[in-house]
């Protein structure tokens, strides 16, 4: 009897593991009479899904939120945009970064000097030496300027 036990134990065992349908099953037999194992590649669009898809833009064509691109030609906001501190040379600063690490530079200097400005009459104090004067024509830029704004 128990030979026999372990004999249907080991049938029951293969007959589970045998995946190849054994009894030959068909999909009609369990319900699924109207399906067909094509891939999802394989498988069609509907019209609805196609034209949506129609209108998205090509990705070579949007700018993205990370990553390095060149955007050409003019682009107008309509609010100002938000610009990082600089950390290298040649990045945009905001009015507010350059107000706040000029030295106090300012349109009216309270020291009387022009610092470079158009056709404005000047008169400085260089260190170490007497007063020197002149009309700046626009084509001038002090070393007092080039320092202040160096932060030197």
């Amino acid at each position: 009897m128990e030979s026999e036990i372990a004999t249907n134990t080991e049938d029951i065992a293969t007959h589970i593991a045998d995946v190849a349908n054994p009894h030959s099953v068909t999909k009609a037999q369990v319900g699924l009479g109207d399906t067909d194992n094509t891939s999802d590649a394989n498988k069609p669009v509907s019209t609805a899904t196609q034209n949506a898809l129609d209108l998205k833009a090509d990705d070579s064509a949007v700018v993205h939120n990370t990553g390095n691109e060149t955007v050409a030609g003019i682009k107008t906001f309509s609010s100002s945009p938000i610009v990082p501190t600089p950390t290298t040379d040649m990045q945009s600063a905001t009015k507010k970064y350059v107000d706040d690490n000029t030295g106090g530079i300012s349109d009216a200097p309270s020291d009387g000097n022009t610092y470079g400005r158009k056709n404005a009459a000047w008169q400085q104090t260089p260190s170490g030496s007497g007063t020197t004067s002149g009309t700046n024509t626009g084509d001038q830029f002090t070393s007092t300027t080039a320092s202040k704004l160096l932060g030197r």
